[in-house]
């Protein structure tokens, strides 16, 4: 008993402690009174502590042992395959300077200030790294296209001298210079591209991290040398092809580079058709963008929205994703831009031009009611008036598509009251601007000229074979009123004239020349001759060439000519040829056929200009053709 009552009530030894026969046995060592544990002195043996034969666990190594640690070394090593293998199938050759030169870019157009440092160690000669580390942003922050594109440059290059990376002009321009392009293309550019705003306290360094492509643009509209221009301009259609069609990139950066390409296109110009490509390129951009929808939120997002399975596509990168529920100022300004690019090109072009949309409306009242930069009621205003042109080509248009009847004089009334409406509500600052009134000209010329389609009045409608007369001497004003405004603007104005601006004077030209040798009765040539000498115009305008030529300083670089000396050069060739006919007409009595003399003279008979439904043609109009090709060849 006494020995249960001791087991029962007995402490067990602490852990590590037990005696040897205990712990041999595998049993409780309880403690007791004495030298000897419980069993050891039931037993009658030898209670002797055992001996510590546990082994302590050695230090562990430090490599690393868990399994995220582990997954993520096996994919650094498998990254690190990968890019040997890019390597090897797309060498690239590195110039000597490269070492010495480890952080420039590897992308003749990509500037240094756009690259990362992690990504890139390509280099091209001539070029210098930056010191201030600081003030560059990464590429992928701005542009994950870009990085990749400057990541992996193109294997493959163009057979052609002009467009090959050797040829190109350095893109890193000294600071200074970089200013001076950037204040250039604001004191004679800007004026004329209202869809365009750049703040006074933009740098030339923080346009080429935040457009880059923009920048490009702008450097090669703006260069004095004709070579560099010429190269640059190649460049840039490269640029397009691959970004748009072999990237898929959209961005803002590309359709406001593309939008000032196309201003500036007669620069760019190579004597082949363009103008409708390039508008459909800033068409498809746009739509993509969905620019011409309103701003609203992911649909796709909200819950019971979708009747599909919600599989985890992949999303735009964070970069290019929008930040705001609502349009930028400066993507009304590049979607109204689209839409003007576009008209100008169906009017002319006969090109299908953007569907005007309730969301180009809400643009255009935003920009008017809180504009915030200097021009944004301009580029209002001509988008008003573009408007009206596109109602008044659409009516031509249809004379070639399903219904060749002329359209009816009331549709002149009808599109008259509305530019008169447009009119009354713009300010007197406004209506001073010379691209606003040349645009107003330019209008009245289109909606006017539709009374040349009318063929004479039978006598029961005499009544609208005057008001017919009257919309035709209306358009010899109008075509006056613009030609003057044209010859009007300074010379240093001249050297940022958009193609619109050109085209519309080629229009307006052409229906004044027209008129002059318009064989109608009761018409009056020499009446059209003394009110407005289409001849003086094209005189004054060669005139106005040459000064620009002279004060935009071109022809350096070896360069000796530029779109102003071809563009004199064509109008005085153009001067003798239409002053011949003119005499010819005068010289010839009413009594003798007239209109065989004009049709041997000129090659078009006065029932063409009936049917014609656009008096001027773009690809036939032969001088301005050669106004706007290139300067290569001659």
């Amino acid at each position: 008993m006494e020995t249960a009552h001791t087991a029962a009530t007995g402490t067990s030894a602490p852990y590590g402690h037990a005696c040897a026969n205990c712990s041999k046995a595998k049993t409780r060592c309880i403690s007791r009174a004495g030298e000897r544990c419980e069993r050891c002195h039931r037993l009658d043996k030898d209670c002797t502590p055992s001996t510590a034969v546990r082994k302590r666990q050695g230090s562990k190594p430090s490599t690393p042992s868990t399994k995220r640690a582990r997954l993520e070394e096996r994919l650094d090593d498998l990254v690190t395959l990968l890019q040997s293998q890019n390597a090897q199938k797309r060498p690239e050759v590195v110039p000597d300077s490269a070492e010495a030169c480890p952080d420039t870019p590897a992308h003749p157009w990509i500037p240094k200030v756009w690259k990362s440092n992690a990504v890139r160690q390509a280099a091209t000669s001539g070029l210098q790294p930056s010191g201030d580390v600081s003030a560059k942003e990464s590429l992928a922050t701005i542009n994950p296209f870009l990085e990749q594109m400057a990541r992996t440059p193109s294997a493959t290059t163009s057979s052609t001298p002009d467009t090959s990376a050797a040829s190109l002009p350095q893109y890193d321009l000294p600071p200074a210079e970089e200013e001076q392009l950037l204040l250039r293309f604001r004191r004679f550019h800007m004026k004329s591209l209202p869809f365009l705003y750049i703040p006074g306290t933009t740098t030339a360094q923080h346009l080429q991290q935040t457009r880059p492509f923009f920048w490009l643009v702008i450097r090669a509209v703006c260069t004095k040398s004709m070579t560099e221009q010429h190269a640059l301009g190649a460049h840039i259609r490269e640029i397009l092809a691959k970004q748009i069609y072999v990237e898929f990139e959209r961005s803002v950066d590309l359709l406001l580079g593309l939008l000032t390409y196309l201003a500036a296109s007669p620069c760019f110009a190579q004597g082949r058709p363009y103008m409708c490509a390039m508008s459909s390129l800033a068409s498809t951009i746009v739509f993509d963008l969905r620019l011409d929808r309103k701003a609203r939120n992911d649909l796709t997002n909200l819950p019971g929205m979708n009747c599909f399975k919600l599989y985890a596509f992949p999303k735009p990168p964070v970069a290019l994703a929008p930040t705001s529920k609502t349009r930028t100022n400066e993507e009304r300004r590049a979607l109204l831009g689209c839409f003007f690019t576009t008209s100008i090109t169906s009017c002319y072009m006969r090109f299908e031009a953007a569907r005007w949309r309730p969301n180009l409306e809400d643009s255009l009242t935003h920009l008017w009611e809180t504009p915030e930069a200097p021009y944004d009621r301009v580029l209002v205003a001509l988008i008003r008036m573009m408007i009206i042109v596109d109602d008044a080509t659409r009516l031509t248009s249809r004379m070639d598509d399903l219904d060749p009847t002329p359209p009816s004089m009331f549709c002149i009334k009808a599109l008259l009251g509305s530019l008169q409406e447009v009119k009354s509500t713009f300010t007197a600052d406004i209506l001073g601007n010379p691209f606003v009134k040349a645009q107003m000209c330019s209008t009245e010329v289109l909606i006017y000229e539709l009374a040349m389609y009318q063929p004479p009045s039978s006598p029961p409608y005499k009544s609208h074979e005057y008001k017919r007369r009257e919309y035709l001497q209306a358009a010899v004003e109008s075509a006056k009123t613009f030609l003057e405004t044209f010859i009007s603007i300074d010379a240093t104005g001249y050297l940022g004239l958009p193609f619109w601006l050109l085209i519309e004077y080629a229009h307006s030209s052409q229906v004044l020349y027209r008129l002059s040798l318009l064989d109608d009765p009761g018409w009056d040539r020499s009446m059209v001759r003394q009110t407005a000498d289409i001849i003086y115009y094209l005189e004054q305008t060669a005139v106005k060439m040459d000064q620009a030529h002279e004060m935009g300083n071109f022809g350096v670089n070896g360069s000796d000519g530029s779109l102003f000396t071809k563009a004199a050069f064509a109008l005085r060739m153009t001067i003798p040829s239409w002053t011949a006919n003119l005499e010819a007409i005068g010289a010839v009595t009413a009594a003798q056929t007239e209109a065989q003399t004009i049709s041997s003279t000129i090659g078009v008979q006065s029932t063409n200009v009936q049917t014609d439904p656009m008096l001027m043609d773009f690809a036939d109009d032969t001088w301005l053709t050669d106004m706007f090709a290139s300067w290569e060849g001659s």
